[in-house]
């Protein structure tokens, strides 16, 4: 990435977030150099996360560092894995006392999180009324990077995964099959970053009354794990869908076969005895 791509991103940003909001909450000259500078390589994650959260007496993570960061991820995907190694710099800087204030990083991560959280939440609302790509490519962007951070355990990915999984493949969508498109890709996305971790909680979890399926949920009741990978499945062969949700859907049903595959081999590690050796 060049410093141009970022450059121009930021100035679009603040063109379009200026006029709704206060200066005060929004990343500072000072925070977009650090981030410009470690994004092209200039400084390492540790470096970077110092210089970005050094602004006065207020190390704000929630609005100002955090609303930077997820929103590059949305638009920039290609500096999602530098910007999880920033946020988990980020997460490990020591406590600091400013302006007669301790300050805790990671415990302002919470803050970051549900920031993040609102926003992912009001995107997956927008898609259903407006079909601009760009819009439907930065939810699936963003579904990838909080993924990532879940994965990581950064993020409780537990309300992310129920909501995308469910809302993309427990629904029916056939009136609006762009915002279907769009949230099986999502889905894919995240069971891509995250299957052993959803695979550990959902497993075993049966299907919620009301799920859809158009060919029905068969007898006995699968689990919640079996429906999704079910659903990709279909999905994947749906010669009326777009080409890029099939391929997605195809990726999300081989993610969960490798989820499954590592887990029977961790239990089955797990169980083994070792044999006793021999008395003398």
């Amino acid at each position: 990435m060049t410093f141009k791509t970022f450059d121009n991103f930021v100035a679009a940003l603040m063109e379009d977030y200026l006029p709704d909001n206060d200066p005060g909450d929004l990343p500072s000259e000072g925070q977009i150099r650090a981030i410009r500078e470690y994004l092209n390589g200039g400084t390492n994650a540790q470096e970077a996360a110092y210089a970005c959260t050094r602004e006065d007496s207020k190390p704000k993570l929630r609005e100002d560092i955090g609303f930077l960061i997820f929103m590059t991820a949305r638009s920039l995907p290609e500096t999602q894995e530098r910007l999880v190694d920033l946020v988990v710099a980020i997460s490990k800087l020591p406590e600091e006392k400013r302006g007669g204030t301790v300050w805790n990083h990671n415990r302002h991560l919470g803050d970051f999180a549900f920031e993040m959280r609102e926003y992912w939440e009001g995107q997956i609302c927008s898609l259903e009324h407006d079909p601009d790509p760009q819009l439907h490519q930065g939810f699936i962007n963003l579904t990838g990077f909080v993924a990532r951070l879940s994965a990581l355990k950064i993020l409780d990915s537990f309300w992310a995964e129920i909501y995308i999984l469910s809302e993309g493949l427990e629904k029916d969508y056939k009136y609006s099959r762009q915002q279907f498109g769009t949230l099986v890709r999502a889905a894919s996305q995240y069971i891509e970053h995250t299957g052993p971790l959803v695979y550990a909680r959902h497993g075993k979890e049966a299907v919620p009354y009301g799920a859809y399926l158009k060919t029905g949920i068969g007898s006995p009741i699968p689990t919640r794990w079996a429906f999704w990978k079910r659903r990709f499945e279909e999905i994947s062969s749906e010669e009326d869908l777009e080409q890029v949700t099939r391929e997605a859907a195809k990726r999300g049903a081989e993610s969960m076969d490798a989820a499954e595959k590592e887990a029977e081999k961790e239990s089955s590690s797990s169980n083994q005895v070792k044999e006793p050796e021999p008395s003398t």
